[in-house]
């Protein structure tokens, strides 16, 4: 899916969830549909402000419709964070309570927290993932710290472990889709291949979309801006003859 019928879909699919949701907000709840009102007026601002070519605007709305921010993003996401399904489930952390397993990363979402192109920040160490720096190392009962200080409270190991797996995966920018190398040596991003190596799918998966980016960016500058503009400009008339 190249940029135009992405942007032309996504926008045409946020407006209804939009103003659904604004129109099903019950009239007594006025702060609610004051507050809903206001992030739509803001949103309508910033494709304005698109179509006249305003960089940080388009910039914005491109993050929306890529999941770079907002809703999809969570959506794109939510594959690689799941702790259900899991083949080898850790054990807790506290043993009388099955509720206080740590976080589980999945091979997915380890690839991108340990990736620089994929972090908004700096790229993670493995080891980090299995200890996090937040930890205390009196959490490891062999360490001199915990020799001399005592172990390490339970429930602050588990808090602290899911504080960071929390705040790190907020830090990844979520894959547009996800690839598996076959045993001819060759990438694949179809649902089937995925699925048969046991990976995740994300909800953009096996549309074209990065395929459309390496499209869009193979233009140069000046045409590139030009054409998006006008995608812009016709998503917004689109958007605003809807409704």
């Amino acid at each position: 899916m190249t940029l135009a019928p992405l942007l032309s879909s996504f926008f045409r699919i946020k407006a209804s969830d939009d103003f659904r949701a604004l129109a099903a907000t019950p009239t007594h709840k006025s702060q609610l549909r004051n507050s809903r009102i206001k992030r739509i007026s803001k949103d309508l601002r910033r494709i304005g402000l698109a179509v006249t070519g305003r960089q940080d605007a388009f910039s914005y709305i491109l993050d929306l419709a890529y999941g770079r921010r907002g809703k999809l993003k969570w959506e794109l996401m939510e594959p690689l964070l799941t702790q259900a399904n899991v083949p080898s489930l850790p054990e807790p952390i506290i043993h009388s309570r099955s509720s206080s397993r740590p976080p589980v990363y999945s091979a997915e979402l380890s690839a991108l927290l340990i990736n620089t192109a994929s972090r908004t920040n700096k790229s993670l160490e493995l080891h980090q993932l299995k200890f996090p720096p937040t930890l205390s190392s009196r959490a490891n009962p062999t360490s001199e710290e915990a020799r001399l200080l005592g172990p390490l409270s339970k429930r602050l190991e588990f808090n602290t472990r899911w504080r960071y797996f929390t705040r790190e995966w907020k830090k990844v920018y979520p894959p547009l889709e996800i690839a598996v190398k076959g045993n001819n040596g060759l990438l694949s991003t179809s649902v089937s291949d995925v699925l048969r190596a046991e990976g995740k799918i994300v909800g953009s998966q096996d549309q074209g979309l990065l395929d459309g980016i390496k499209e869009m960016v193979a233009q140069n500058d000046t045409t590139l801006l030009d054409g998006s503009v006008v995608v812009i400009k016709h998503c917004w008339e689109e958007f605003l003859s809807s409704y």
